[in-house]
């Protein structure tokens, strides 16, 4: 279990805080992690083809699919950038989260990458790696109810570090329990329709709502 759950944070924390570059926490989480894990597992060890790897990891088409995950989609991205626009003033300081993200050789020019980064890779290999891997890996040794549980929590885990350091502790302990709330609610669906489409058009939409509320205060 613990093999399940430190490579992620550790890939944030040496990128964010001992590199002191976002490029690097890119590399070392969705390659070094979400990638290479399960390529290793996957394709090496247990030698699987491609096609037999996507299959496995919940690349499945389901009826009402699409209709649910842009639904569902567009109204966590409306709930988060609003979110951030009513209590911007009690959740962050925009000089002080600006110098941290400067630290993190993230400024306006950053728009350019960062958001189909965070808005298209961030998302898929999220998925892959924690409603796809992680959630079968757990599913072989616990109940359907600590699957969720915890890859739920494994997955928010992380997220700690990055809001911990961009808003208060208080607002950092709040938007991870929400990001473990999302989780959830994504492995709930992973479970009952044995698919990571919705989870994964879900998540696009929550990324978006993410990088709405940094073109708004930190992009110009």
């Amino acid at each position: 279990m613990l093999f399940l759950w430190l490579p992620a944070p550790l890939a944030i924390f040496t990128g964010l805080y001992l590199f002191k570059n976002v490029s690097a926490a890119f590399v070392l989480f969705y390659c070094g992690v979400c990638l290479l894990i399960p390529f290793i597992d996957l394709m090496v060890i247990q030698g699987r083809k491609p096609i037999e790897c996507l299959r496995y990891l919940g690349f499945r088409k389901f009826r009402g699919a699409i209709l649910i995950s842009f639904f569902s989609g567009a109204v966590l991205c409306f709930l988060i950038y609003y979110f951030f626009v009513l209590l911007q003033e009690r959740i962050m300081n925009l000089e002080t989260t600006g110098e941290v993200l400067k630290t993190w050789n993230i400024d306006r020019r950053s728009i350019l990458w960062l958001v189909p980064v965070m808005v298209i890779a961030n998302s898929l290999v999220e998925e892959v790696y924690w409603r796809g891997y992680i959630f079968l890996k757990l599913r072989e040794t616990v109940s359907p109810l600590a699957t969720i549980f915890l890859s739920s929590l494994f997955y928010a885990s992380y997220h700690l570090l990055t809001t911990g350091a961009l808003f208060s502790l208080n607002y950092a302990l709040l938007c991870t329990s929400a990001v473990f709330a999302a989780g959830v609610f994504w492995a709930w669906i992973r479970y009952k329709t044995n698919s990571i489409l919705v989870p994964l058009i879900t998540h696009f939409f929550a990324d978006l709502g993410v990088m709405l509320v940094y073109i708004r205060y930190f992009s110009s």
